[in-house]
């Protein structure tokens, strides 16, 4: 079974652990930073998919430079709200 395992794989397999040990070993050297990104700030959405209403004005903000994501955070913290998208 181990023998046929060997050869049984699609060839995007390995490129795709390569990739993964790739990220995983610059992290842990501290070349890179991983940070965890909410879905509702995934910017993006506002290009991939049809939003609406504050979602859509919320995304077009931060994409114009009107606010930034930072300012959002501390709008957040200061006021202990959630996010404005639904």
């Amino acid at each position: 079974m181990v023998a046929n395992s060997r050869n049984s794989y699609a060839g995007n397999y390995r490129h795709n652990t390569v990739q993964c040990f790739f990220t995983k070993d610059r992290d842990e050297n501290g070349e890179m930073v991983i940070e965890y990104c909410p879905t509702k700030l995934m910017i993006a959405d506002f290009f991939t998919k049809a939003l609406q209403g504050m979602s859509f004005h919320f995304f077009r903000d931060i994409i114009m430079g009107y606010t930034t994501i930072a300012e959002i955070f501390q709008l957040q913290k200061d006021n202990n709200v959630s996010f404005p998208i639904k």
